[in-house]
């Protein structure tokens, strides 16, 4: 079965930030993302976040070569489901939650609240520790790589639960 996930802004800021966003590509089979996220990067592209550009640069149709495809809602229930979720979350987190859920994709977030309705909802969740256990996992970055991408992605906002990646690894 097809792993589809539809990741918010603030797991592509946590991995652009760190200039790692390819390793988003080793967690899933297919990504999207709402346009109200892409309006989010550009914002936050506008606002002096040059690192953001690179989401933008992986985003189809902005480049053919674009693995980042953008999704909509698409029904008049799922909006009324949006308009509500917007009294709690940003319309980016609110789009995708509701887009996730109407799918059946993975909701790639690190919001707590966003994480929270998109549980409530069924929806299943990811975000970047996930991502970066995915990528140990798979062997492609060692837990030294992660815990010191983790450590860069602290140092530059991600407010993260924890401080040393070995804390979601199993013990075996």
């Amino acid at each position: 079965m097809s792993k589809i996930a539809i990741l918010n802004n603030t797991v592509l800021s946590n991995f652009s930030s760190v200039n790692r966003l390819d390793l988003i590509k080793f967690a899933f089979d297919e990504y999207y993302t709402s346009k109200d996220v892409v309006d989010e990067v550009s914002i936050g592209i506008k606002r002096g976040y040059d690192f953001l550009q690179q989401v933008r640069e992986n985003i189809y149709p902005l480049n053919k070569n674009g693995w980042l495809r953008i999704e909509n809602i698409r029904k008049l229930s799922d909006y009324k489901l949006y308009d509500k979720l917007l009294k709690t979350v940003s319309r980016g987190e609110a789009s995708c939650i509701v887009i996730a859920y109407q799918k059946g994709w993975i909701f790639v977030s690190d919001d707590k609240d966003a994480r929270i309705i998109a549980d409530s909802f069924g929806v299943k969740i990811s975000g970047t520790l996930g991502i970066l256990k995915i990528a140990i996992d798979k062997g492609i970055i060692s837990i030294k790589e992660a815990d010191f991408l983790l450590d860069l992605m602290i140092k530059r906002g991600y407010r993260a639960p924890i401080r040393n990646i070995r804390e979601i690894l199993e013990v075996e």
